[in-house]
């Protein structure tokens, strides 16, 4: 998402993230995220993934095209996992 946020230097989480990417394409044997543009790959993403929220990525703020108003960054959605919901029966140390 980083490079799609306009940022020019990344370190290996791009790559970590791209290898993930690569590999669900070949287990799919679809494109992942296909998106018409930049724009509608980073709607894709936080479509399926989730907003990322500034405790997880304090830099997002500081990504070119969002400081500069160019994305604006989407309200988090309520989000209730139904994995959580199947296995709430489990002891809680689980």
């Amino acid at each position: 998402p980083e490079l799609l946020l306009g940022a020019e230097a990344y370190d290996e989480g791009v790559d970590n993230w791209a290898a993930g990417c690569v590999i669900a394409e070949l287990l799919k044997g679809v494109p992942l995220i296909k998106g018409k543009n930049e724009l509608d790959q980073l709607r894709i993403m936080w479509d399926v993934l989730g907003v990322p929220k500034m405790e997880q990525w304090p830099s997002l703020k500081e990504m070119p095209l969002i400081k500069n108003g160019s994305i604006s960054i989407p309200q988090q959605k309520a989000y209730v996992s139904s994995t959580a919901s199947s296995y709430s029966s489990l002891p809680s140390q689980f």
